[in-house]
């Protein structure tokens, strides 16, 4: 594509040379008849179409976040997943031990209801004393330890419940820590190529499966720089994939670059190719229509 792009580039600046030629040396009415000439020869290069390459939008390298034996990869090359779909697991024994133990930790308030019991207790212990105090029977020391006691009993309940708080963040630890083992699938997409296979050892940068994001599709192609601005001024454009694929389909103009390639003397252009039936295979060369 980019050849052509550069075979394209030599004859756009031939007529350019062509053109500023006359501007400087011929009548206006020449120079008006050249231009003409030269808008015709875009014309004609556009209805031609353009060179392009319809893409994936997204090629995903999925591993794990973390190193592990691969317990199994519950798909195939070929088989389409949805984004959140679990594609793969590691082996996770000790995951699981870990969360039913921290389930378990959780859900105790042995200790927690103990803890309130005992401040009932002293609470009323308390009230007791208190209207033995009123009535010049005990003294301020026994009603002082009776406080203290409640006092104290009330700081056990608090740490009983921070204990408690403690284990219920430390289940939502064991449950996310299960739920690293678990390989989903980031995007909506085909599955183009398993790397590794049940039982062998993932390490974090190693990747499992490659998943290509096929909806839509990317149209990328590039273009002289003399059509730049007539691009800019158009929304679609019409893509004709060559075959096997048949068919025209509508395209919508995404990007168009603000950075051009002073080498070839072209800039590059994207287009949205919408692909929800997954009918159109990505990696296949087109043309691209504007008109």
């Amino acid at each position: 594509m980019k050849a052509t792009g550069l075979a394209r580039l030599s004859v756009g600046f031939a007529a350019t040379s062509v053109v500023l030629a006359c501007l400087i040396a011929a009548p206006y009415d020449v120079v008006s008849q050249e231009i003409d000439d030269f808008a015709t020869a875009l014309e004609i290069d556009s209805e031609a179409g353009f060179e392009c390459v319809m893409e994936p939008r997204t090629m995903a390298q999925v591993g794990s976040p973390g190193g592990g034996i691969l317990g199994s990869i519950l798909v195939s090359r070929g088989d389409f997943v949805t984004k959140g779909q679990v594609v793969a697991q590691l082996e996770s024994m000790v995951q699981k031990l870990a969360l039913e133990q921290a389930r378990l930790r959780a859900n105790n308030t042995v200790d927690l209801e103990s803890r309130r019991e005992r401040l009932r207790l002293e609470k009323e212990k308390t009230a007791r004393i208190q209207s033995l105090f009123d009535k010049n029977v005990v003294s301020s020391a026994a009603i002082d330890e009776a406080k203290t006691a409640e006092r104290l009993a009330e700081f056990a309940v608090q740490a009983a419940e921070m204990d408690q708080k403690a284990q219920r963040l430390a289940l939502k630890q064991a449950e996310q820590a299960l739920e690293r083992r678990t390989i989903r699938s980031p995007v909506d997409g085909v599955i183009t190529a398993r790397m590794l296979a049940a039982g062998e050892f993932v390490y974090e940068q190693s990747p499992i499966l490659e998943i290509a994001e096929i909806d839509p599709l990317f149209v990328e192609t590039f273009l002289p720089i003399d059509l730049y601005q007539y691009v800019r001024g158009k929304e679609t454009a019409t893509v004709v994939p060559a075959a096997p694929v048949s068919g025209r389909f509508e395209a919508k103009i995404s990007v168009v670059d603000q950075v051009f390639d002073a080498a070839s003397g072209t800039f590059g252009v994207r287009l949205l190719l919408d692909n929800q039936d997954g009918a159109l295979p990505a990696g296949v060369p087109c043309r691209v229509y504007f008109d």
